[in-house]
């Protein structure tokens, strides 16, 4: 008797691994859910620590599988958290260099073409920004930062550190970030 191909790698997994994952599932389900705040997030945070967990298996003790599995979900959460940190920090970049630099008006059609008249949707998307930062903590700061006021400033004025408003903006970034993405679901 041959035995099946299932086309895996083979993994050296503990004995007892898989018993263990089976059981322990909806635990880490239920602790993803919590952690991610959606339950949507939380199958994709459940998803990616599963696979990190199979990757790995070979590094898990039976015995301490509990601990195990909550310090991967742990640390994929804070993966995926810095993730979107970092994917908010970035932003689109547009080439301003002419793709013909034998014709002279190349440069002015480029930058015609980038600039739109106001719509009434970016009229509404601007003041939905605007609600945002409103009801954020710290929305203040992220809009005094955005209008280009330095943070030594900003921090004599709150009578903080330049360093204690740069963490606080980079926090309240994140936030409407997060708010900007919920209310656009």
């Amino acid at each position: 008797m041959t035995p099946a191909n299932d086309n895996r790698p083979s993994l050296k997994r503990p004995a007892g691994f898989d018993a263990a994952l089976e059981a322990y599932l909806p635990q880490l389900r239920k602790q993803a859910n919590y952690m991610a705040g959606t339950r949507e997030d939380g199958e994709v945070l459940l998803h990616e620590t599963v696979l990190r967990m199979l990757r790995c298996a070979g590094n898990c003790r039976v015995e301490t599988f509990r601990t195990w599995a909550q310090y991967k979900l742990l640390n994929t959460h804070s993966g995926m958290r810095a993730a979107a940190r970092s994917q908010c920090r970035s932003a689109p970049t547009t080439s301003l260099t002419p793709a013909n630099d034998n014709d002279p008006d190349a440069f002015a059609r480029t930058v015609s073409q980038m600039r739109t008249p106001a719509t009434q949707e970016a009229e509404a998307d601007f003041s939905d920004a605007i609600r945002v930062l409103s009801m954020i903590k710290d929305g203040d700061l992220l809009l005094r930062r955005a209008m280009g006021i330095e943070l030594k400033v900003i921090g004599g004025d709150l009578g903080v550190s330049k360093e204690r408003v740069r963490q606080r903006e980079e926090a309240a970034r994140m936030a409407f970030c997060a708010a900007m993405q919920r209310s656009a679901a």
